[in-house]
């Protein structure tokens, strides 16, 4: 099914053209109205049963893992329109750039056509570490944790693809 929802593309500081400082600051993942105006809608594939859209396809699976545990965003009308202080956020924005990338490497005609590169489910958890430390764990089903302190790994589409290219490196 299709969804549409919040992210960051690829983080707030760069497409505001600014380097991290006030006002452009975690704010202990607090509201933070300039980092917000940097979020884009996107559109992208979900699972929909019973009722309900899941940020799951085939190769990513939000899913939480470990402390702090916060259950993953869902919706009853495929529409996952949160705010970045919001825990939904991290969620949206990991599942968007994940299925993106991978999308990008297995793509015959509109990416590079790898068409065997992690060709399994990945369990991410975007709250899955309360330090400032993101980890993959390649015991299957392969894991991906990304750390909340300091600023929120998941909202940077750089830190999220850097611990995926673990996978693929695996």
């Amino acid at each position: 099914s299709v969804s549409s929802g919040n992210v960051f593309l690829p983080d707030p500081l760069t497409t505001a053209g600014v380097e991290y400082g006030a006002p452009y600051e975690d704010n202990s993942d607090g509201f933070v109205s300039v980092l917000n105006n940097e979020v884009v809608t996107k559109s992208f594939t979900t699972k929909f049963s019973s009722g309900i859209y899941y940020l799951e396809s085939n190769y990513i699976k939000i899913k939480d893992i470990r402390s702090p545990y916060i259950a993953p965003a869902s919706s009853s009308s495929g529409a996952f329109n949160y705010t970045r202080d919001q825990d939904g956020f991290e969620d949206v924005n990991a599942y968007y750039h994940l299925s993106a990338f991978h999308d990008y490497l297995t793509d015959s005609v509109s990416g590079l056509g790898f068409t065997n590169l992690l060709d399994e489910v990945v369990e991410i958890d975007p709250h899955g570490d309360t330090e400032d430390a993101s980890y993959y764990y390649p015991q299957t089903p392969k894991k991906i944790t990304y750390g909340i302190g300091g600023v929120d790994d998941a909202e940077d589409a750089d830190v999220l693809i850097h611990e995926y290219s673990h996978g693929i490196s695996d």
